[in-house]
């Protein structure tokens, strides 16, 4: 059998002016073989703490050595993920607007600040940005990183989202990137109460975690606490029912973009032995208003196309499907089949054949458009 490519369409890359001010935080050129090296010790040490500390890995943020590592390869490659979120959400016509409050949950050095800042920039929006993490020595990174941006009125701060500190002002989007995944599945009724107070009336959360099995299907435990505490469901899901992945034990979702590493990321990669073409993400928006569906089925799973037919995984409001079709019954009305690809949304109208889990000649599919062919980040 062959699994399809996905779809040629936006890749990500990382614009000249983030490179600039890592290269300021750095204190050097990040292309310089010293500082490749550098980073890529950091990064090998990072990932045998985040493999050895699977449950508790926020403490190694206070080592400064591992902190520069994370902040030179781990921003980089995670904040581009926000973009295409946020493409979705304006063409949903939900997305933050020029003077927006950005809150961040679990900061670190800033990673969801720093992606929404960028693309708030790119639509000449500017967001009042507030990264906040449990470790003092996070918060003074995002500070460094802003400042090199030329964002001195970005706040920082010591926030502990399951502590009893004072809260920080309601947001309009409310960020977590790869935090859910760190906190235990029994204090998820505690955090959704605190981020309905986080969130302004009309406000959003975005979550963004790892696509990894486990890491995937904790995030998506915590999207359905937050459904069923009363947060409406954005997307990328089409229906507001209890994930159907959940009830699948090998089961997990993800999306997956093209990503276009700038040299001194591919150079820390071949010493490390990392390939990051592509970057892969379990992610939802919520807000803190109900709203309604999305409607249609997303594809989640790759597009397999075997002699004679092509067939893939849909999850929509019946759940999860999986549909072939026989290319003797190709049709103009469903021949949109034959091109779908992972986290496609698409308008399907099955009609059974003469077999179970077989489209027959009189299905319609057809892709829709509304966060399909997003843009990435334009220049501004």
């Amino acid at each position: 059998m062959a699994r399809s490519a996905r779809r040629a369409g936006p890749t990500l890359r990382l614009p000249d002016r983030l490179l600039d001010a890592l290269a300021v935080v750095e204190g050097e050129p990040l292309d310089r073989a010293r500082v490749v090296e550098r980073i890529a010790a950091g990064v090998s040490r990072l990932s045998a703490r985040l493999v050895g500390e699977p449950d508790h890995p926020g403490p190694y943020l206070r080592d400064a050595a591992l902190r520069s590592a994370y902040t030179a390869y781990y921003l980089p490659v995670n904040a581009p993920k926000l973009w295409p979120v946020l493409d979705f959400l304006e063409a949903r016509g939900t997305a933050p607007v020029d003077g927006a409050r950005v809150l961040e949950l679990g900061a670190g050095p800033g990673t969801g600040c720093v992606g929404a800042g960028l693309w708030a920039e790119s639509r000449g929006y500017h967001f009042a940005l507030h990264a906040t993490d449990v470790l003092a020595e996070a918060s003074s990174s995002a500070r460094s990183l802003f400042d090199a941006l030329g964002w001195r009125d970005a706040q920082v701060g010591v926030f502990d989202a399951l502590g009893a500190a004072a809260e920080p002002a309601p947001a309009d989007l409310l960020l977590m990137f790869n935090v859910v995944n760190e906190l235990p599945e029994s204090q998820d009724a505690r955090l959704v109460e605190r981020i309905q107070r986080l969130l302004t009336p009309t406000g959003t959360l975005v979550v963004v975690e790892p696509a990894s099995k486990e890491k995937s299907r904790r995030v998506l435990a915590f999207r359905d606490a937050c459904v069923a505490a009363g947060l409406g469901l954005l997307g990328p899901c089409t229906h507001h029912g209890a994930c159907p992945m959940r009830g699948r034990p090998d089961d997990w979702c993800h999306a997956e973009w093209r990503f276009e590493r700038p040299p001194y990321l591919r150079a820390v990669d071949q010493r490390i032995g990392h390939v990051r073409e592509v970057l892969k993400a379990t992610w939802f928006a919520l807000s803190a208003a109900p709203c309604a569906p999305l409607g249609g089925h997303r594809v989640v799973s790759r597009r397999f196309d075997e002699k004679g037919r092509t067939r893939a995984q849909v999850c929509g409001a019946g759940g999860l499907q999986t549909w072939e079709l026989q290319h003797r019954d190709v049709t103009p009305a469903n021949r949109d089949w034959l091109d779908v690809s992972r986290y496609d949304r698409i308008d399907l109208h099955a009609v059974v054949s003469d077999r179970p889990g077989r489209l027959s000649p009189a299905s319609h599919c057809a892709r829709l458009s509304d966060d399909a062919d997003a843009s990435t980040l334009p220049d501004p």
